[in-house]
């Protein structure tokens, strides 16, 4: 299930709490933000992996997009995994055929793990990324001849 701000009262809170987590990491000391939570007059920390998932949601939130939490032992099919790199299925099926991206298959159909499909999503956000820069740099080039 997809999480997405509900309404505007949702959005002004998620904003207020994106701030906060802003001024305090360029505040903070470089062990990692502590994050403390009270719930009915009882307080704790929250151990830095699972703040860090909750700064990511807001982050993600704050952005207007919306946030699911899956397991990492889960497995998509070729179509999602498509989905989830924003490519087209054939290509997909391409990485599996070099081996690039692991598979199993169930009857017919490529499973793919997706710890593994993320991991390659972010190895090639770099890439990407140059990519794109390049492609902006050469489109300036050419509207300035």
């Amino acid at each position: 299930m997809v999480t997405f701000a509900q309404s505007e009262e949702d959005m002004a809170a998620i904003q207020r709490l994106r701030r906060l987590l802003l001024n305090a990491r360029k505040e903070g000391s470089g062990d990692g933000l502590k994050v403390r939570l009270s719930l009915a007059g009882d307080e704790t920390d929250l151990p830095q992996p699972l703040a860090e998932v909750l700064i990511k949601a807001v982050e993600l939130m704050g952005a207007g997009q919306g946030v699911e939490i899956v397991s990492p032992v889960q497995e998509v099919s070729a179509q999602e995994a498509a989905a989830l790199l924003n490519v087209s299925r054939p290509y997909v099926m391409n990485l599996i055929r070099k081996g690039i991206l692991p598979r199993r298959m169930v009857g017919a159909r490529h499973r793919v793990p997706l710890r593994d499909l993320m991991a390659y999503k972010r190895e090639q956000e770099p890439r990407r990324e140059t990519a794109l820069t390049n492609l902006v740099r050469e489109t300036e080039e050419l509207s300035r001849d």
